[in-house]
């Protein structure tokens, strides 16, 4: 019964997703490459990229400045900015960093004390837009201006531990010493973008760059902002690398275009919800492209540990034992991506070793809350420390799967005696379902940290926070993954979050360009605009 209703859902859900025209239903274009991502698409060859023309790019939200120094994350300014700004890093759709404004991968000091100078040396080719050369100076003003930062500002990146009367700058290098040993200094600026320091020095960083972007370092250039509609950003002829094809990009603000504007060519290229009958629709047609894959973002299941109900880690290992998160994947994901599993943990996709104590053998489901001292009262719904196990669920904002994910939680927890409701308006939860950003393991473990502002859910653990700093200390291999695998069985056994799938993405855009790529990362939607070209079809 459980799984006929869950199928219903998803059926309703997908025919709600599917807005505006009427373009038949086929399923999957037999020329798609690969069952879980790659290019989709029934055009029968490739045809020919030309010199110039226009893309139209959906953003779903319109910032409220272009200063990524200055928006939080999920502005969306980005969309505009990686296209015009460029970080020492470009961080690829696999995860890993290729040198981007460097000239190749920096020189590494490690002195006695373990501590770290690094020499960063910018391509000799590299010019601002207005003509001036980009150079060690900027380096340190950059990193400058990432320490006035206050740290849950940084996103993480390690500036804090730059010693800036021990650095120094000549021509394109700069010479960075650290005054702490840091492991994490590869991602260091390769999400924020390297500063003017002869346009801002002497300037509030921060609010500058509100209404424009007066010079660049990217491909493409600032030229004008619509409020309201678009902003439209140009070819920027003093760009370092290959010369994009393309003569404009115009980022068209649509909270709610997706499949039908692409199809009546309001928009050229967006992401768009990865629904069944979304991926369904753009496939049936050649003129669209579709790759649809398992992003980096987690959906998962958040426990407020200062509620009575849930509280003790035992009970919230029980919660998460009964859920049949395998039944989710494959009933609802996996029709989408096939060869998507579920998640087996936070910070590492290891299983981590089980969890010692109460829960230990007992599983989940009623058997599992007798273990841990609960009982059922006469009306079948499981009691835990003289409360009525009747769970008020959050579904945060933001994504269709939100309410689908919520009514596998509500039915699974109901065969084992708990109720599960919906919080409402109340600002009171014990359950929520939602999603985490998974791309860098250091950046989503801060919002389990004791003093993170990101940790809403009244989850402290001073070991973890030591093992989370030791792991900052250290650079990516095997003795980091140690430390973060031991991290990882401690968030198991205090359980504040139930990691359940890697979150779906869906690319689409028309056929007349070539070059957009999936990069469910920091980068997103505009990662590789200097790739971007339209063909000879560019009517169509």
């Amino acid at each position: 019964m459980r799984r006929a209703v869950a199928v219903l859902l998803l059926a309703a859900l997908s025919a709600a997703a599917c807005t505006g025209g009427s373009e038949p239903v086929t399923g999957p274009d037999p020329n798609e490459v690969g069952p879980t991502g790659g290019v989709a698409g029934s055009e029968p060859a490739p045809r020919p990229p030309v010199a110039g023309g226009t893309v139209r790019v959906r953003a779903a939200t319109e910032p409220d400045g272009l200063n990524p120094w200055a928006a939080p994350a999920s502005d969306g300014v980005s969309v505009v900015t990686r296209p015009v700004l460029a970080p020492l890093w470009r961080i690829r759709p696999d995860g890993e960093l290729e040198p981007w404004l460097l000239a190749g991968e920096p020189e590494v000091r490690t002195e006695d004390d373990g501590t770290l100078t690094i020499v960063y040396r910018v391509r000799d080719d590299a010019f601002w837009s207005d003509g001036q050369p980009i150079d060690g100076g900027d380096v340190l003003f950059t990193l400058e201006a990432c320490r006035a930062l206050p740290p849950d500002q940084r996103g993480g990146q390690p500036c804090g531990a730059v010693d800036p009367a021990a650095s120094s700058a000549e021509g394109r290098q700069a010479t960075v010493a650290f005054t702490r040993p840091v492991g994490t200094w590869r991602t260091l600026l390769a999400d924020l973008p390297v500063l003017p320091e002869h346009l801002l020095d002497g300037r509030d960083v921060r609010s500058s760059w509100s209404q424009r972007l007066p010079v660049s370092s990217g491909p493409f250039r600032f030229a004008s902002w619509t409020r309201g509609e678009r902003i439209v950003l140009v070819r920027n002829d003093r760009w370092w690398g290959e010369q994009p094809a393309l003569d404009r990009i115009e980022v068209v603000f649509d909270e709610s275009a997706g499949v039908a504007e692409l199809l009546d060519g309001t928009i050229d290229v967006a992401t768009v919800d990865a629904t069944l009958s979304n991926v369904e629709r753009a496939r049936a047609t050649p003129r669209l492209r579709v790759a649809v894959d398992a992003g980096r973002a987690l959906e998962t299941l958040d426990f407020n540990v200062a509620s009575p109900r849930v509280g003790r880690a035992a009970v919230r290992e029980v919660l998460a034992a009964a859920l049949d998160v395998e039944v989710l994947v494959d009933e609802a994901m996996r029709p989408i991506v096939p060869a998507i599993r579920p998640r087996r943990g936070l910070l590492v996709d290891t299983a981590p070793v089980a969890a010692t104590g109460p829960t230990e053998g007992s599983g989940g489901g009623a058997a599992g809350l007798d273990a841990v001292g609960c009982g059922t009262a006469a009306d079948g719904v499981a009691v835990c420390d003289g409360a009525a196990m009747l769970l008020l669920l959050d579904v945060a904002d933001g994504s269709w799967q939100h309410p689908l994910v919520a009514e596998y939680v509500a039915s699974q927890l109901a065969d084992v005696g708990v109720q599960v409701v919906p919080a409402g308006d109340t600002e009171e939860w014990d359950l929520r379902v939602g999603e985490v950003p998974a791309a860098d393991p250091m950046a989503m473990a801060r919002r389990w940290r004791c003093d993170s502002p990101a940790n809403d859910q009244a989850y402290c653990n001073p070991a973890l926070d030591d093992l989370l700093d030791r792991a900052g200390r250290l650079p990516p291999g095997d003795e980091r993954d140690t430390v973060l695998a031991e991290a990882e069985l401690m968030l198991a056994r205090d359980r504040p979050t139930y990691p359940l799938y890697p979150v779906p993405e869906m690319l689409a855009y028309r056929s007349a360009v070539r070059g957009p790529a999936i990069n469910s990362g920091p980068w997103g939607l505009t990662w590789n605009t200097e790739q971007w070209a339209r063909t000879a079809a560019a009517a169509d």
